[in-house]
C-alpha cells in the first residue's frame, strides 16, 4: 500500500507530512524494521509490511488518536 502525500495535499488542502508529524515520527522502528518506508512524497507499506498494515492504520484513525482508548478489535 502506497499514501502518495501530494495527492492528499491536493485533496484535503493540507500537508499530510505536517498535519501527521507525531504520527509519522512513530513509524521510524517500523521504517528501521523494513515494514515500511517513509519518503518525501509517500509512505509505503513494504511487503513485508503488508502484515503490520492494521497497525500502520489504526495511527491515523481518529477514534484512536490523543490516547483514547481503543473500542473495537485490537492488533496483537
Amino acid at each position: 500500500g502506497v499514501v502518495d502525500f501530494t495527492a492528499l495535499e491536493g485533496h484535503f488542502g493540507l500537508d499530510p507530512r505536517q498535519h501527521f508529524a507525531s504520527e509519522l515520527a512513530v513509524l521510524a522502528p517500523m521504517q528501521d524494521d523494513g515494514l515500511v518506508r517513509l519518503e518525501p512524497d509517500r509512505l509505503t507499506v513494504t511487503e513485508a509490511g503488508q502484515f503490520f498494515l492494521r497497525n500502520v492504520a489504526v495511527l491515523f484513525d481518529n477514534r484512536t488518536r490523543d490516547g483514547a482508548p481503543v473500542k473495537f478489535s485490537r492488533t496483537v
